[in-house]
């Protein structure tokens, strides 16, 4: 996940999903992360953050904000970033992360347009190669972005309460988009 200072969205939406990975795929299987393309390198998480978070049952007390430059990118299957702005900061610095990074609302509206993911899927045998088909068949299916701000999701920082909860419930309702595409059914 790359937000702008990773202290408000991208370290939320990364403690959200690595929450649905483990209980999906089980502890470990799948690794979220989180990065700023103008992070302070050990800023701790917005105070809004960190009591969404809470709210969730999950804590974001211990962590660091990371800058990009450092964040094992290369290795990355799949890059949310939260605005176009910072997909095209990453995929100017770095061209073969283009095909896997998207920002947010750009993955969920590309994954609910996927309409043969079962074929994409269906030989993956381990999580990590079900991720790539996923990503390979939402790229696929990129909506065309240019000029439309509705695929950028606003900075809370700085803001209220209300912004943080409005920023938390369009959090749980993509991850669980994410979470049904790209991990599976949860475990039961």
């Amino acid at each position: 996940m790359v937000c702008t200072a990773n202290i408000g969205r991208s370290p939320l939406l990364a403690v959200l999903l690595q929450d649905l990975a483990d209980r999906r795929l089980g502890t470990g299987a799948v690794t979220v992360g989180s990065a700023g393309v103008a992070a302070r390198a050990g800023a701790p998480a917005a105070e809004g953050s960190r009591r969404i978070a809470a709210g969730w049952g999950l804590s974001l007390e211990g962590h660091r904000a990371t800058p990009a430059r450092f964040a094992p990118l290369d290795d990355a299957a799949l890059i949310i970033a939260m605005t176009r702005r910072h997909r095209r900061i990453l995929s100017h610095h770095m061209e073969s992360l283009a095909p896997r990074t998207f920002t947010l609302r750009e993955l969920v509206a590309a994954l609910e347009a996927v309409d043969d993911l079962d074929e994409a899927v269906e030989e993956a045998r381990t999580p990590q190669a079900r991720l790539h088909a996923v990503v390979a068949a939402a790229d696929a299916r990129r909506p065309p972005t240019r000029l439309r701000r509705r695929f950028d999701v606003p900075d809370p920082v700085g803001g209220d309460q209300q912004v943080y909860r409005a920023l938390g419930e369009e959090f749980t309702e993509a991850g669980a988009v994410i979470a049904d595409t790209l991990f599976g059914p949860e475990r039961r």
